[in-house]
């Protein structure tokens, strides 16, 4: 198929499409995986100074991160991160004993993560078993008790089934009640400080 470009015009220059959409899509590709997987390489250096990459124990069957640990972790990255213009992935502050483990969603994972980082990422139950595949993080407002004015912000998160259908994961605490593959998520930012991102110190 022959175009003309805008500019081509006056000169009768032809241009090829194939010729033209080709760097056009690499372009689009590197833009759409840059924001998901680029990590800091400057924030990287500090890596050693927090003692990371962390070691995860695991435990139960399917192997699975502890939540504990997890949570732990993300909120020292997160604080220590908020000031520095970080951006860092799940496998730069975490290491695992082995690659076949599953990886614990828990509501600080959700607080933290950009909001795009874990799109289309299969979600497990307990059990491993495939529910369908992240959809978004929903952020919501809850007060801090009966008489209490300040409102806060959770987030639970959406998943499609393999039918289509949207399902939540629930407003309770999530713990580990919903697991995702080490190997999904290793290269996926878990912190960043992009427009997208939610270092925050709260």
């Amino acid at each position: 198929m022959t175009f003309f470009l805008r500019s081509s015009i006056k000169t009768g220059v032809r241009v090829q499409l194939r010729d033209w959409i080709k760097p056009f899509c690499v372009v689009l590709v590197l833009a759409g995986g840059a924001e998901l997987h680029a990590a800091d390489p400057a924030c990287a250096a500090l890596l050693p100074a927090w003692k990371l990459p962390a070691e995860l124990k695991t435990r139960g069957k399917p192997r699975r991160a502890r939540w504990e640990e997890v949570d732990k972790i993300v909120t020292m990255v997160r604080k220590a991160t908020q000031k520095k213009g970080c951006s860092l992935t799940v496998g730069q502050i975490f290491k695992v004993p082995r690659a076949e483990i599953f990886f614990p969603l828990t509501n600080n994972i959700l607080r933290t993560i950009p909001e795009a980082s874990f799109e289309g990422v299969s979600v497990h139950n307990q059990n491993g078993e495939v529910l369908g595949q992240l959809f978004n993080i929903v952020p919501y407002q809850r007060r801090g008790g009966l008489y209490a004015t300040r409102s806060y912000t959770l987030y639970y998160f959406q998943f499609r089934d393999h039918k289509g259908a949207l399902h939540s994961s629930g407003s309770e605490l999530l713990l580990d009640n919903f697991l995702v593959k080490w190997d999904e998520i290793k290269d996926r930012l878990v912190v960043s400080s992009s427009p997208n991102g939610k270092v925050s110190s709260q």
